[in-house]
């Protein structure tokens, strides 16, 4: 089972879109992962910038009054980067994080949940794509017509675009990665024989007295039964080795776990959590 590549990207493309995203994407998101936050060099000079020509512009009473949303918005999105990077460090430091490349838990969907209304994995998906480049776009209209603000506004509307290209990259790339995954498990279906070879079974044997069958018999074929089940999901043929093993299992969650993929589902908890009983299982078992 080969382990899944890095992340992929457009050269010069993903990165613009990234670092033209964030500005806004501080305000509508929390919790990232660490890596997320890249490329922090970029943002320091930006931030650091924000904060001299706010300097300069408050001592400037005309500057000041054509760029002031230009100078609250600078100073507000470097502040809010600073401080999610700060908690991305700290939960790296407790060994608390989640996965290195998570994008974020939008506050759109915390509003939902105090609404009652269950999140899923399509609908982050839909508020990621279409919601929040949305709103703004909305932001940057009435900047523009509500109060004639000409500078922020015509920012925020090259920023939406590049949120929704670096959402719709993120997409499209996801949607890649499943249909390899889907390639993978359907090619070793295909290939790997079958575990244990169907036996044809003969005519029973007329008997006067049916046999009882014996508590022992019945645990072993039950271990038996067991032990092919965790076979199949680890992917595993005879003879067996913890090595192994070890190794499907440390390929398969990181193609099936919650963290990895960013699927908090029922179903992905569910498969993530059978892996761990598979593991544990053949642990015990081969150890012994």
């Amino acid at each position: 089972m080969p382990l899944a590549g890095g992340e992929q990207r457009i050269p010069i493309l993903s990165p613009v879109f990234h670092c033209c995203a964030m500005t806004v994407l501080v305000f509508f998101r929390s919790s990232f992962g660490f890596h997320f936050l890249r490329p922090r060099s970029v943002f320091f000079a930006f931030s650091w910038a924000f904060v001299l020509f706010t300097i300069y512009a408050w001592n400037e009473p005309a500057v000041w009054s054509a760029y002031r949303p230009t100078c609250i918005f600078g100073i507000a999105a470097g502040a809010l980067y600073w401080i999610h990077l700060s908690l991305a460090f700290a939960n790296e430091w407790r060994e608390k994080w989640r996965h290195d490349r998570h994008s974020g838990n939008s506050h759109i969907l915390w509003i939902l949940r105090l609404a009652g209304v269950p999140p899923t994995a399509r609908l982050e998906g839909n508020i990621h794509l279409w919601v929040e480049p949305l709103l703004v776009l909305l932001c940057a209209t009435a900047l523009r017509l509500g109060w004639g603000e000409l500078h922020l506004s015509r920012w925020l509307i090259f920023a939406a675009g590049c949120f929704w290209c670096k959402e719709m990259l993120n997409r499209w790339f996801d949607l890649r990665h499943r249909k390899k995954q889907k390639d993978i498990f359907d090619d070793a279906a295909a290939t790997v024989e079958p575990l244990v070879p169907t036996v044809e079974q003969g005519p029973v044997r007329a008997t006067r007295k049916e046999r009882v069958k014996r508590t022992r018999n019945t645990e072993d074929a039950d271990e038996t039964a067991r032990e092919r089940h965790f076979a199949e999901i680890l992917r595993l043929r005879l003879p067996y080795a913890l090595e192994r093993a070890e190794e499907n299992y440390r390929a398969l969650i990181r193609l099936e776990h919650p963290d990895a993929t960013g699927e908090d589902s029922p179903e992905a908890n569910a498969r993530a959590a059978e892996l761990n009983e598979a593991i544990e299982f053949f642990r015990e078992l081969l150890r012994r």
